[in-house]
């Protein structure tokens, strides 16, 4: 239901997004506003290489 808020919130904004990813389901785990790691930055960034491919 989270992703569906986020997907109704970007359409009406003119977004149409072709991949959803999730921090958490990347095993990125943040505790309230904790900076994010260079090793959590990276570790996103190859997986939306990985889905744009």
């Amino acid at each position: 239901m989270y992703r569906l808020l986020w997907e109704k919130k970007l359409q009406e904004h003119g977004y149409d997004p072709d991949i959803h990813i999730i921090a958490t389901e990347c095993g990125i785990i943040k505790n309230g506003i904790e900076d994010p790691r260079f090793d959590e930055i990276e570790l996103l960034s190859s997986v939306v290489r990985e889905k744009i491919r």
